[in-house]
């Protein structure tokens, strides 16, 4: 009997652990810890709709910070993922690997299948958050695959992403629904492909400011960087394959006004095509942009071959309020053409770049208010070219060596 007894005592005790054990496990993936979709009744085959798992996951995230966990899979989802203000302040959501064009077996996908022209994922009002290691593909029918925006009182700001791939839709990121959005801005990119999208960076408000991209890979975009409006965008090491145009300027501004580009190189030749790339169309609407490339690589080697209209477009377009600067590049076809106006002028600037198959004087077209310096040119083999000035002459303001210092205001 006391055997028996001893024997329920131990039974009561084993099923209140396993009891227990569930309840800390539940407030495990629930509290700070890690939070596996898997465990929420995600599938991840391509065919179930996963959109309630993974909702349920960004929902249960908390105020204290959690990860979200991924796991390989392709997951359909039907309705707009929302991760929303407060909960997605300091969290990570964590895909297993990511991978551009095909849906390897060990990368996290999340693939839209909803209505045309929706939102994959919308961030409200986040801050401190990563997002990395996983594709968002549009399936040919997204309109928007990350939406960062803000309600007001709210920014969506210093938040970092890793090793994305978007591709397959209209956008693949986009900063704010409207122009008048604060504060969508301050993001950190790294390892970032855009693939057949019509924009792959797209910021639509007046403060959509303080991007860094470090490595983009953009494959048959129509536009990567597009600013309808804000700036201060900083890409280190960009690569371009069959695009259209890399960098639209429609905003800039004296609180948006510099684009500095480090290291973009076109890879892959034009030749049998009638299109070409575009690097620069900048015309912004505040007059104020300052855009430098520096190490610029144009593989556009067999221009000469085919001058068709099309073909002929210059580099960059630089129109009224934009001055361009290029520096230790190299350029294979027509390189600017400058449009100002009397109240705001187009300039180019560029130092120690050399020319190829067409020289330094026949490479930039302006009208009567486009200026520019082209100094210390090359040719393909690197022998030294004469400088190209067209520049208003406007004397110098000298002042003595020993002056105090002058045009600032005495207190």
């Amino acid at each position: 009997m006391r055997r028996n007894y001893f024997c329920v005592i131990t039974y009561c005790l084993l099923a209140y652990a396993m009891l227990f054990q569930t309840h800390v496990t539940s407030a495990d993936q629930t509290s700070n810890h890690l939070i596996n979709i898997k465990d929420l009744g995600a599938i991840g085959d391509g065919n179930a709709d996963d959109t309630q798992a993974i909702q349920e996951a960004l929902n249960l995230v908390n105020a204290n910070g959690s990860e979200i966990l991924i796991p390989a899979g392709i997951y359909r989802i039907t309705q707009t993922l929302t991760l929303k203000t407060h909960a997605g302040r300091g969290m990570t959501i964590r895909g297993q690997g990511s991978t551009p064009w095909k849906h390897w077996p060990k990368t996290s996908t999340l693939q839209w299948d909803g209505p045309e022209g929706g939102t994959l994922l919308k961030a409200v009002g986040i801050g401190g958050t990563q997002v990395l290691n996983m594709n968002f593909d549009g399936n040919n029918k997204a309109g928007i695959l990350f939406l960062a925006t803000t309600p007001i009182g709210w920014g969506n700001m210093l938040n970092s992403m890793y090793n994305l791939n978007f591709y397959n839709a209209d956008v693949g990121i986009q900063m704010a629904e409207t122009a008048g959005e604060h504060n969508d801005s301050d993001y950190l990119f790294e390892q970032i492909t855009f693939a057949k999208l019509k924009s792959g960076f797209l910021v639509k408000n007046d403060q959509g400011v303080d991007f860094q991209f470090n490595f983009v890979f953009a494959l048959g975009c129509n536009t990567v960087f597009d600013f309808e409006r804000g700036g201060n965008v900083m890409v280190n090491n960009a690569q371009l394959t069959n695009c259209d145009l890399f960098l639209k300027i429609d905003g800039g501004g004296r609180n948006a006004g510099t684009f500095l580009m480090n290291n973009v190189r076109v890879e892959s030749s034009t030749a049998g095509k009638t299109s070409r790339y575009q690097i620069l169309k900048s015309y912004p609407k505040w007059t104020q942009a300052h855009v430098k490339f520096i190490g610029f690589d144009d593989c556009q080697w067999d221009w000469k071959n085919n001058q068709t209209p099309e073909r002929t477009l210059p580099l960059f377009d630089v129109g009224p309020g934009t001055n361009l600067v290029l520096e230790s590049s190299i350029f294979n076809s027509p390189l600017a053409s400058l449009t100002g106006t009397q109240e705001a002028s187009a300039s180019l600037i560029t130092r120690e770049c050399s020319f190829s198959y067409v020289s330094p004087v026949e490479s930039v077209s302006s009208n009567e208010y486009g200026f520019f310096k082209l100094t210390h040119n090359f040719t393909s083999k690197m022998n030294p070219l004469a400088d190209v000035i067209k520049w208003p002459q406007i004397a110098p303001t000298i002042l003595p060596a020993q002056s105090p210092a002058v045009g600032i205001p005495t207190p």
